[in-house]
């Protein structure tokens, strides 16, 4: 087996590369059998990647993301012509996708992510029989995707074209596509209103992204059954609208975004693996499940829906708990008594009618950093092992019924930024030790806020 020539230049403490690649002579005398050469992480600026890197006619791999090239994405004709990958993501690159990017006949990996491109995406990109990884997210392409664009695509695995809200998806309902897909993320991108059926047949997915891209429709029949293998599945912010499918514990999700939609009916036994579920922002009814079947579950977000009843003694049993938002409901009754709880982190069950004293599940809640009981009907004197919650950072008490003197003991809990206790009954004094909350701000906390824009690339 032949060696492979590679070169890495990636930038150190004591030298970067700077200024544009025509600057640097000597990538012009490196040797003809390079096969491997790696330019990411420096600070490389100007045009187009130099026809003088043509000399390197055994290029296999070039990877230049994450600099501040500003050209335009060479063309698979002449010059480059045998690579197999091609990384130029995180730059500030411009114009179109051109056309002779078909002639990149052994590209396996092309990744385009994080630019400035615009305008439509050439149909000459389903040339490339040898791709299996395309990502060409978080730039402005605009216009329409359809067959005749991975028409060659046996090998594709990896589809991202995330975040250009102006490219459309559009293929005949009916379209077998070609490739089996691992990982696709759709995101920001238009794909509604239907459901997209195609992906029935992609059966190899363990990870999708269809997240605001305006579907307004019902799961379809095939959901559970195609997607059975999925771990992460991310449908956030469309307009779907219907019940949750019955046989959804059969799936083998352990992340699942279904948050701000138009969802419907009762709340099915949970995916067996699920660690994060997000349901919240819908139109969900009935009681809270009596087993969530789901032991491994680590964070479960149902707030603003209409569950209603009691919470059931089951809940107890997420012993691996870390976040609980069931805020903006109409659950009611008193809290169990839970010990196996230790792991929460976050509880938020605000704005339901629960009753009777303090949780005192709360109390072996030893990592609690967030409570929210704001408007409930909690009642009785606020408990002194309060102030054992030492990681206690935002607690949220106001429009109960709690009556009695402030624990002393609470103004020991350095971290606590946020108290608000307004509309209970409660009388004395403050506690003169509450300047030692030197943690205490104005700042407004609000968790869970998805970010209505991204940096490109972080930077």
């Amino acid at each position: 087996m032949p060696i492979q020539h590679v070169a890495t230049i990636v930038p150190s403490k004591q030298w970067c590369m700077v200024g544009t690649l025509a600057n640097y002579k000597s990538l012009r005398h490196l040797t003809g059998g390079l096969q491997v050469l790696d330019l990411s992480y420096n600070n490389l600026t100007g045009g187009s990647i130099p026809l003088s890197m043509g000399n390197l006619t055994s290029l296999d791999t070039l990877h230049i993301a994450y600099n501040k090239l500003t050209g335009s994405v060479p063309t698979g004709e002449g010059y480059f012509a045998g690579l197999s990958t091609l990384v130029l993501s995180c730059n500030l690159l411009v114009g179109n996708i051109p056309a002779g990017i078909g002639h990149f006949a052994r590209l396996s990996t092309l990744d385009l992510r994080g630019n400035y491109l615009t305008g439509h995406v050439p149909p000459q990109l389903g040339m490339l029989a040898n791709l299996t990884y395309l990502d060409i997210s978080l730039n402005d392409l605009h216009g329409l995707l359809t067959e005749e664009h991975f028409a060659e695509m046996a090998s594709l695995e990896t589809l991202d074209l995330s975040q250009n809200p102006l490219l459309k998806i559009h293929v005949d309902s009916e379209w077998k596509t070609p490739f089996k897909l691992r990982d696709a993320n759709f995101s920001l991108c238009i794909m509604g209103p239907l459901f997209p059926a195609w992906l029935q047949w992609q059966v190899n997915l363990t990870y999708l992204d269809i997240s605001s891209s305006g579907i307004t429709d019902k799961l379809p029949d095939w959901f559970t059954t195609a997607f059975s293998a999925m771990d992460f599945l991310d449908i956030f912010n469309n307009s779907i609208y219907g019940e949750l499918p019955e046989n959804m514990e059969d799936m083998s999700l352990t992340q699942f975004f279904l948050d701000s939609n138009r969802l419907t009916g009762p709340i099915p036994s949970l995916p067996r693996n699920i660690i994060y579920l997000d349901i919240s922002m819908n139109s969900l009814s009935g009681p809270f499940p009596s087993n969530l079947g789901a032991p491994g579950l680590e964070t479960l977000l149902m707030f603003s829906n209409g569950i209603v009843g009691h919470l059931p003694e089951s809940i107890c049993h997420s012993q691996k708990l870390i976040v609980l938002d069931l805020a903006n409901n109409l659950l009611v009754g008193e809290l169990h008594s839970c010990s196996r709880m230790e792991s929460l982190r976050y509880l938020l069950l605000s704005n339901n009618s629960f009753s009777g004293p303090f949780p005192p599940f709360v109390q072996s809640c030893k990592n609690l950093g967030f409570l929210d009981l704001a408007w409930n009907n909690l009642s009785g004197t606020l408990p002194t092992w309060i102030g054992n919650l030492v990681q206690l950072q935002f607690v949220r008490l106001s429009y109960n019924m709690f009556s009695g003197k402030i624990p002393v003991i609470i103004t020991k809990l350095k971290f606590l930024h946020h108290l608000n206790l307004a509309g209970n009954n409660i009388s004395g004094s403050i506690p003169l030790g509450i300047s030692n909350l030197t943690a205490m701000t104005r700042i407004a906390v609000r968790m869970f806020v998805s970010l209505s824009g991204v940096c490109k690339c972080g930077g």
